[in-house]
Order: C-alpha cells, then sequence, then structure tokens
C-alpha cells in the first residue's frame, strides 16, 4: 500500500519545494527542526521549499537520509518541469525509486528484530 506522501512524491509536477514540505509537514516538524540538523539557517529551508534555491547534492542527500527517502527520488524533483524528455527516460527508474522509498519508509519504523526477520527473509528468497 503507498502512503499519501508516497503518491504526493510520485506525482510527476509536484516540485522539490512541495516534496520538502510535505515531508517535513508529516512528520510534525518545523523548518528549525530541519535546519539544525543540515547546519543551515531557518531561511535557508524555506527557500528550499518556496523553489528560490535548490539543496546542494551534498544537503539533498542528508534531506533525503533524514526523511527516509532515496536521494535519487528527491533529485529527480529538481528536474525542471519543462525537461520532459528527461522525464520520461527517467520514468522507469523513478518508479523503482518510489517503490525503494516505501519499502524503506516501513522498514525503518520496525523494530531491531523485525529488521533482523525481514534481512534473513531477503536473503532467503535472493537465493533462491
Amino acid at each position: 500500500m503507498i502512503t499519501d506522501i508516497m503518491v504526493g512524491i510520485a506525482d510527476k509536477d509536484v516540485t522539490l519545494g512541495q516534496v520538502l514540505r510535505r515531508l517535513r509537514k508529516d512528520k510534525g516538524l518545523k523548518q528549525t527542526d530541519v535546519s539544525e540538523y543540515l547546519g543551515v539557517e531557518r531561511v535557508t529551508c524555506s527557500a528550499y521549499e518556496n523553489e528560490r534555491s535548490v539543496p546542494p547534492p551534498n544537503k539533498l542527500y542528508k534531506l533525503a537520509e533524514f526523511y527516509g527517502v532515496s536521494v535519487e527520488l528527491l533529485a529527480s524533483k529538481t528536474l525542471s518541469k519543462h525537461s520532459n524528455e528527461a522525464v520520461n527516460d527517467s520514468a522507469n527508474s523513478n518508479e523503482a525509486d518510489l517503490k525503494n522509498a516505501e519499502m524503506m519508509y516501513y522498514y525503518k519504523k520496525l523494530d531491531d528484530s523485525k529488521k533482523r526477520i525481514v534481512f534473513e527473509l531477503v536473503k532467503e528468497l535472493y537465493s533462491r
């Protein structure tokens, strides 16, 4: 089952700023919480969410880690809405990224014993 946030991220018309705002609000955080984690001013987070600037790659990676989504998924949102050709070429990989992001979202919510069970199950399935 895809969560509401995953559906929102998957929408090709949703911008990076909209995704970042939605991820932050979904976790009940303030921009100051995110800015402290990133080591930037709050106005910088505001600029990311309001699309006045794009996070550099190192901050994009930290944001993906912070929110539990793939960096590729966030990076795909930095593409211009007008670069349809590039978006179409990466549609299959974006779909895979979405599935990976959803899987990691649920995995991170498991306790350690359940994570071990999932890990062993994946190893077993891989060896077949």
